[in-house]
């Protein structure tokens, strides 16, 4: 039996790969009517985040702006760098002539939006693309990048780690969907996720020889802590940044990518006295009875807060040896720290919370549409999506009815959706396997519920339905 997973959803801009890049250059040389090639600068984002040599793909188009407000677009032919200049060639002669300085824009199909190659020594691919032709792992899109070094790094970052999503000294999971195709030389290929909070980065790897199909490569339990000399500013600057290496040459495809924690949902609680922790003793910890009661011996926490003088914040790991009333004894602390009172107390999870209650047969999934229709002054038919390029008009939406299940469950979903009600988002995960015919595992988006009603004999069960729509 398979169980869902839910989980707070840190926010991955284009996680499913399905927006492309929007490129704003302007001319780096005059351009005359008649010609069929030009020369670009890049505004934004700069070539060392995207190039324009990757993210332009035959067919893709531009408009040319004069400063006179003269418009002209243009199919791209291809897209390449010389020396230190970046070129686009056209299918087709320019009609207007064009000046230095001139604006270029158009979508780029070779690249996603909201991502950043990082480096040129992260640029060992040769192409790339979004592939919209059925490739990707839920839907259309994915990814796709081809690597034909002997050894080639691909790395994505997001600047998003000053972002109020982010929690410190929190628990996270991270996951994606990938595949590859071995061309030759056999090799393997990994993956590494690393945030840097702007002054420590957490590293986690994963690697595999064998993805010919989709599958779920997932990291669990990252604790993102730092010690008190490093503590973390919200002010700092840090970025989450994926990076996917390859041995031999390959094709590999990215989707579906996410990033979650469960900080509010996992058992927490506040220390009452001051705490003093030592890595070869122990330390009683004092706090509320009712949450005390949430912790077990054996549980792995992690204790963070301001130290003694309200100063800076630091944190330690430690295991819980004894439970008595509102106190908890710990032991094997990871340092010798001094915690004010009001030090948090949390316990070590996976990045999400499992349940294990199962959903009636009644349980059922579906598809809205935005596609609207069009009848044409022939009595033909147009359809057009007003979403707007690469945005999927279709989203998924998933109702799952549970009977006379423990008040306790429904309690921890009300946590979901009060998260969800302050206009946050959630994963749930587990749809490949409840509903296969659905051809996603997971969806983010918002989560409701409705239907409550106690069980006439007995107040601590409940039946509800849980509805979690697509965004």
């Amino acid at each position: 039996m398979a169980y869902f997973k839910i989980a707070k959803a840190v926010p991955i801009p284009n996680y499913k790969m399905d927006t492309p890049v929007y490129m704003s250059m302007t001319l780096a040389a005059t351009a005359a009517a008649g010609v069929s090639t030009i020369q670009v600068t890049h505004v934004n984002p700069l070539a060392t985040k995207v190039k324009s040599s990757l993210a332009f793909q035959r067919g893709d188009t531009i408009t040319l702006t004069t400063s006179a407000g003269i418009t002209e677009q243009q199919m791209i032919s291809r897209s390449y760098k010389s020396g230190s200049i970046y070129y686009l060639a056209l299918q087709s002669t320019l009609t207007n002539s064009f000046a230095i300085g001139d604006n270029v824009a158009g979508y780029g199909t070779g690249w996603p939006e909201n991502w950043n190659h990082v480096s040129d020594s992260f640029n060992a691919y040769t192409k790339t693309t979004l592939m919209p032709a059925g490739g990707g792992y839920s839907d259309n899109y994915a990814f796709r990048s081809s690597i034909i070094d002997t050894q080639g790094t691909l790395a994505f970052a997001l600047n998003t780690f000053d972002t109020d999503y982010f929690e410190e000294y929190c628990f996270y999971r991270f996951g994606a969907w990938m595949k590859q195709d071995v061309v030759s030389g056999g090799g393997s290929h990994g993956i590494r996720l690393d945030v840097n909070d702007g002054k420590k980065a957490m590293t986690s790897s994963y690697n595999n020889t064998d993805l010919e199909t989709w599958a779920e490569i997932t990291f669990k339990n990252l604790p993102l802590l730092t010690s008190e000399d490093l503590a973390v500013s919200r002010t700092d600057f840090g970025y989450v940044q994926f990076v996917f290496t390859s041995l031999g040459k390959q094709e590999v495809w990215i989707d579906d990518i996410y990033l979650e924690h469960i900080r509010g949902i996992a058992p927490t609680a506040d220390s009452i006295d001051s705490v003093y922790s030592y890595p070869s003793g122990e330390s009683t910890v004092k706090i509320d009875t009712s949450i005390a009661s949430e912790f077990a011996v054996n549980d792995i926490i992690t204790l963070h807060g301001y130290n003694s003088t309200f100063t800076t914040i630091h944190g330690a790991t430690g295991i819980i040896k004894l439970i008595s009333g509102s106190e908890i004894t710990i032991k094997n602390f990871s340092s010798t720290l001094a915690f004010a009172p009001g030090a948090r107390l949390e316990q070590a999870n996976n990045g999400y919370y499992t349940f294990t209650e199962v959903p009636n047969m009644d349980t059922s999934w579906t598809s809205t549409s935005t596609i609207s229709k069009i009848r044409g002054v022939n009595n033909n038919m147009h359809t057009f999506n007003p979403a707007g390029w690469g945005e999927r008009a279709t989203k998924k939406a998933a109702f799952l009815n549970f009977d006379n299940v423990d008040i306790s469950f429904f309690k921890k979903m009300k946590l979901f959706e009060n998260w969800c009600e302050q206009g946050n988002f959630v994963n749930i995960h587990g749809f490949a396997t409840e509903f296969p015919d659905m051809k996603t595992d997971m969806i983010y988006g918002k989560l409701e519920l409705t239907g409550m009603k106690h069980n006439i004999w007995n107040r601590n069960w409940i039946s509800f339905s849980l509805l979690i729509e697509e965004v």
